[in-house]
């Protein structure tokens, strides 16, 4: 979300500015940290210019998890379009570029704020049907389907919650091993995956 500038210092801070301040607050220190204070603080700017864009607090966190909503969104549905294969390629690289810190802070944040909590569901939700989207054209159990779907989610709420900083290649692994040994796909060092032939049925 960032047009690549030093918000603050230089030219006129716009909601953007604060919405990428935002997240890297959350990366580096959660949730908590999460205050005007230091949202000004990190652009170097005045509690003034944050009022002159949002109501309050309240009003920003709900602006916040709109963008965050949105921009998930419009990912999830470009890797959709992608053939199974393709998306699956393209997840791994996502993943070594993903907040995935930010993301963590987010999911300890649902716990308190209800508007947050939402946003996580729905995320969840939409990774679930994009996940269930690409295995099931290899795995023809639904039930089975839906269970790795579960797993492969398991792994990367966890991981970021139990590890900080989050390895984001640890997490590849072991979604990699689980597509290898259960779905039957390799993934090559060209950055594609193949059929393996060693499904589990």
């Amino acid at each position: 979300m960032s047009d690549g500038k030093q918000p603050g210092r230089t030219g006129r801070l716009d909601r953007e500015a604060y919405f990428n301040a935002a997240f890297k607050i959350l990366g580096a220190g959660g949730f908590q940290e999460l205050t005007v204070d230091n949202l000004c603080a990190e652009l170097g700017t005045t509690k003034g210019s944050f009022y002159h864009h949002f109501a309050g607090i309240q009003e920003f966190t709900e602006a916040l998890v709109a963008v965050w909503e949105t921009t998930v969104s419009e990912i999830f549905a470009a890797m959709a379009a992608l053939p199974p294969m393709d998306g699956l390629a393209r997840s791994m690289e996502m993943l070594q570029r993903w907040p995935l810190q930010a993301d963590a802070a987010l999911r300890a944040w649902a716990w308190t704020n209800p508007t947050v909590a939402a946003a996580v569901r729905q995320q969840e939700a939409e990774w679930e049907r994009l996940i269930l989207h690409w295995l099931e054209q290899f795995v023809p159990d639904p039930a089975r389907c839906r269970l790795l779907a579960h797993l492969i989610l398991a792994v990367l709420a966890g991981i970021t919650q139990l590890q900080r900083p989050t390895d984001a290649e640890l997490i590849a692994d072991v979604c990699l091993e689980i597509l290898r040994n259960n779905v039957g796909l390799d993934y090559l060092p060209d950055g594609t995956f193949r059929t393996s032939g060693r499904r589990h049925r």
